[in-house]
């Protein structure tokens, strides 16, 4: 049996070690942590004030997350058998039509776009601009 010494894994965001056990880098963990925050704050602002918010947009709301969780995985059932992928620009407008909680929760589902900075710097810019959005209107009544 060969043993490999810091051999790439399939897992993005992971390291394989000479024992075979994948670890999460630090960064990867502090960057999911802070979306997590982020996501959590919005939730909890719909929660408080989802008297208020229009049906129509809960269920739109609700359809595209659904939509970006599944493309994350559908991207990353294309990565592996290592056909076409769907653009990165793609999986950026589903966050950015509202499916940043899909998305998030895609990326760690489905172990997949959590290793590229460049990846997840659009991506925290999305979710600070849509956390922003969110508090003036809410704050502006």
């Amino acid at each position: 049996m060969k043993r490999y010494r810091n051999k790439p894994s399939l897992q993005t965001g992971t390291v394989t070690t000479k024992n075979h056990r994948p670890r999460l880098r630090l960064w990867t963990v502090f960057n999911t942590l802070i979306q997590w925050g982020f996501v959590l704050s919005i939730i909890g602002g719909y929660i408080l004030y989802g008297q208020s918010i229009p049906r129509p947009l809960t269920v739109y709301l609700a359809a595209v997350n659904a939509g970006s969780f599944l493309v994350y995985g559908y991207d990353k059932s294309l990565a592996c058998r290592q056909k076409f992928r769907v653009s990165e620009r793609t999986l950026h407008l589903w966050s950015l039509a509202g499916g940043t909680p899909g998305a998030i929760a895609g990326q760690l589902v489905f172990r997949h776009k959590i290793n590229k900075l460049s990846f997840q710097f659009i991506l925290d810019i999305i979710l600070i601009a849509q956390a922003a959005a969110i508090c003036w209107l809410f704050l502006r009544n």
